[in-house]
């Protein structure tokens, strides 16, 4: 689709045609990603810049009753932000990023061991690429690379990770692959809070990073609403455009967790991350 002009005026045009029938308020390109290994293409990173371009350039033109947002999931790793993105010019034609800050550490036959799906800071102990591998890092290299402190919208994740881990219960621990809770190792706050409650699990805070493991039969990294507190006041006390969640059915929406408190109260993580932004209307979900 972005290999010529034609096909882009083609999808651009259709895109106006939903945003005018449906009222949309706008579109988010999610393109998981330009120039990615192994088909590499040097032409997609140009190409993509080039239909941002003409998506904003065709905004812009619409009545101000058709006017709708350009917005863009973006990658979180250094290694795919280089490969993927000409970030400066990214920036002239994009309201927002949102930054798709998790699945940092997640069990594949390449990372066989544990890891926080959604570090706010690095650990003391990381270095080189794993000392990367963190909120507080991409959010800064995105700035770093030209993107508007004011455009990056930082993305939070409701959902863990769930992975078969034996040896021990700390962070780069074995794991053996997926644990049996969740789809293939990911898992859902609801599924997640109602195992750790019927088995009497006390999570495990890790200060570092600002989010909580637990250890049974099986390793959990996820997130609460501790966590996601530091992650929202980190986002409005340094100023980025805003927080936005992955995903909505990922939440307690029937108000069933007994952890931290909680009683049928639904959606507290949603609800926590709008308490701390909506004052300064810093949120998308």
């Amino acid at each position: 689709m972005v290999s010529n002009h034609t096909n882009r005026k083609q999808f651009i045009q259709s895109v106006i045609g939903y945003v005018k029938n449906y009222k949309i308020d706008g579109i988010d390109l999610d393109w998981e990603f330009p120039n990615e290994p192994p088909g590499l293409d040097k032409y997609q990173r140009m190409h993509f810049t080039q239909l941002l371009a003409e998506l904003r350039k065709s905004a812009d033109r619409q009545p101000a009753e058709h006017s709708f947002l350009v917005t863009v999931a973006v990658a979180a790793t250094t290694n795919i932000i280089d490969n993927s993105y000409d970030v400066s010019y990214m920036n002239q034609y994009v309201d927002y990023v949102n930054l798709m800050a998790y699945d940092y550490h997640y069990y594949t036959k390449f990372t066989p061991f544990t890891g926080i799906n959604s570090p706010l800071y690095g650990t003391e102990s990381e270095r080189f690429y794993l000392a990367t591998l963190n909120i507080n890092y991409s959010a800064n290299y995105w700035n770093y690379l030209g993107m508007d402190r004011s455009k990056i919208v930082v993305g939070l994740p409701i959902y863990g990770h769930c992975l078969l881990n034996v040896r021990n219960n700390g962070l780069y621990a074995p794991a053996s692959g997926y644990g049996k809770l969740g789809t293939q190792g990911f898992v859902d706050y609801m599924q997640l809070c109602t195992f750790l409650s019927a088995n009497h699990i006390s999570p495990v805070f890790e200060m570092d990073t600002k989010s909580p493991y637990a250890k049974y039969s099986e390793w959990l990294s996820f997130d609460d609403v501790q966590s996601l507190t530091y992650k929202a006041e980190y986002v409005r006390d340094n100023k980025f455009g805003g927080a936005m969640v992955y995903a909505l059915n990922s939440d307690d929406y029937r108000g069933v967790c007994k952890l931290q408190g909680m009683s049928n109260e639904k959606f507290p993580l949603v609800r926590v991350v709008r308490q701390i932004l909506a004052d300064k209307r810093m949120i998308n979900d």
